[in-house]
């Protein structure tokens, strides 16, 4: 009888343990490594509009292996892929220098063509990993004429805890949206760009 127990709590753990959904709150997410200290500080505007979200999947921003079987459990984010690639677009640009609160004359809208973050064993040891693709176009804001287009993608891995790395998960998107930023600012035509707006 107690070895039916053990077997049958053994079961009510290993199936409570994995989660339904791993939701990323945007506010609480630190990169694993910070690399927007280091970048050359661009002077001038460009007013990040907005991306409009043409991946093949959008239920979802990636999975996650969760639990003690590693369930596969989508991944969201607490706003959403289109606003958060807004806001820390936004934000990483401004962290480098430009100016994205006051009018400028050059707008950015971006197309998202993948965002995704997923988790992957190697040997016994779990890693997250995340890859953003983002097509782009910087249009006059007085005009609306194209001024330049683009690509820019990005991709990170990492972990916090070889073991378990659900908990990195966050922190691999940062790093990842971090890299992305630093990417499309180092096209010098952009640089112009910002500089002129």
């Amino acid at each position: 009888m107690s070895k039916i127990i053990i077997i049958v709590a053994s079961l009510l753990v290993f199936c409570a343990c994995a989660q339904k959904q791993l939701v990323l709150n945007n506010t609480e997410m630190i990169a694993l490594k910070q690399t927007d200290e280091n970048q050359p500080r661009i002077r001038g505007g460009l007013i990040v509009e907005k991306f409009k979200d043409q991946r093949l999947r959008t239920d979802a921003a990636g999975v996650a292996l969760t639990g003690l079987g590693n369930k596969e459990t989508p991944i969201h984010l607490d706003i959403g892929v289109p606003d958060y690639l807004k806001r820390r677009f936004s934000n990483g640009l401004a962290k480098r220098g430009v100016d994205v609160a006051g009018e400028a004359n050059f707008t950015l809208k971006g197309t998202i063509n993948k965002f995704w973050v997923w988790e992957k064993m190697q040997g016994i040891k779990e890693f997250s990993n995340c890859e953003i693709d983002v097509d782009f176009e910087i249009v006059s804001t007085s005009t609306k004429k194209l001024r330049y287009k683009g690509n820019v993608n990005s991709y990170a891995s990492g972990t916090d805890n070889a073991i378990d790395t659900t908990n990195s998960n966050g922190s691999v998107l940062e790093t990842c949206m971090s890299s992305l930023v630093d990417k499309f600012l180092q096209y010098r035509d952009i640089q112009a760009i910002i500089e002129a707006g």
